[in-house]
């Protein structure tokens, strides 16, 4: 990455099973043969709240730590407003995820046909055979006969 004319960023935020909040960095740059390089750069637990002024202070420093901040073409995160917020504090150009404005799309377009009766019934199916091995040991071998019937 120290040759490398230009990086772009993804960064995550997450929580822990133990509660704890982390923030992971990714690079992403061609090498000067033409090979996509991805090397995770950074994840670091987070104890301040993900303000936009305080997530836009940690990407500026880690910019910095890692002496790429006129090297950063793009930071892609996702779309929730303190990310924007933040990207847009540091300077950088902000590419949001396309993962997650699908996601967003596909979950409005849910709630638009008013799939949650649908959803709750799956739900339930799914319910069924996740918290019961014998359930679960029914279903596999009713796949396997065509005349099996699930009651």
């Amino acid at each position: 990455m120290k040759n490398a004319k230009g990086v772009a960023l993804t960064s995550d935020f997450w929580t822990s099973l133990g509660n704890e909040s982390y923030c992971g960095i990714t690079g992403h740059w061609i090498t000067d043969d033409w090979k996509l390089k991805s090397v995770v750069l950074e994840c670091v637990n987070v104890v301040e709240r993900h303000y936009s002024d305080n997530v836009a202070e940690l990407y500026k420093q880690f910019a910095t730590d890692w002496d790429i901040t006129n090297r950063i073409q793009a930071l892609v995160t996702d779309n929730a407003r303190n990310m924007v917020s933040a990207v847009d504090k540091t300077g950088f150009a902000h590419i949001p995820c396309l993962a997650h404005s699908l996601q967003l799309s596909i979950l409005h377009g849910f709630k638009a046909a008013d799939t949650e009766t649908l959803f709750g019934k799956c739900r339930k199916i799914v319910g069924h055979f996740k918290h019961s091995a014998a359930n679960t040991t029914e279903l596999e071998n009713c796949t396997e006969s065509p005349l099996c019937k699930l009651q």
